[in-house]
């Protein structure tokens, strides 16, 4: 069955001439919005950047989407979770590095927590898992977006599809899901 795309983000969308993807690399991972018993959504913030993010990771050779999703919710936030509903898939247009990433989106309901497994160098970056509400993990992510989107740091191209695709996706959990 084929995945319905629910949103392309491209060059165009961040204000930068469009660049044609010509021989694309493809690149596919998995994000999501997990939730707790409570109704609290998982968002990792990481310190050096005070950036707001859904978990997720990179799909690996040989792994379902599905299976990638599940070992690395249990690795990043320590989570044994059920896939609650297959979302869609987000396309990212990256046209200044010749890549069409999908990012395959679930909805995940925690069945037990437990022990965060970070290696050092997510220690440094990940800083922490916090558990909020929807709206507060849209508010986060949306506000970070601002920072970025008015940053004058050079190196924030890769930023602005990943914070741009996280607020969708949690702006799109909300309208579904909440309201």
């Amino acid at each position: 069955m084929e995945k319905s795309v629910l949103k392309v983000f491209r060059d165009v969308d961040f204000g930068l001439e469009d660049v044609e993807i010509k021989e694309p690399k493809k690149r596919m991972i998995v994000r999501g919005i997990i939730v707790d018993q409570s109704g609290a959504v998982a968002v990792f913030n990481k310190r050096v950047e005070n950036d707001y993010r859904l978990p997720g990771g990179v799909i690996k050779d040989g792994e379902s989407p599905e299976e990638t999703f599940l070992k690395e919710i249990k690795r990043e936030i320590g989570c044994e979770i059920e896939i609650i509903e297959d979302i869609g898939i987000v396309e990212e247009h990256i046209g200044q590095d010749d890549i069409v990433q999908e990012t395959y989106v679930y909805v995940g309901r925690v069945l037990e927590k437990g022990k965060i497994d970070y290696n050092n160098q997510e220690i440094d970056e990940f800083g922490k898992v916090m558990w909020v509400s929807p709206e507060e993990a849209l508010k986060l992510i949306s506000d970070y977006k601002k920072e970025v989107d008015n940053s004058e740091i050079e190196n924030i191209y890769h930023t602005k599809f990943s914070v741009y695709r996280d607020e969708f996706i949690t702006r799109y959990y909300l309208i579904k899901y909440i309201y």
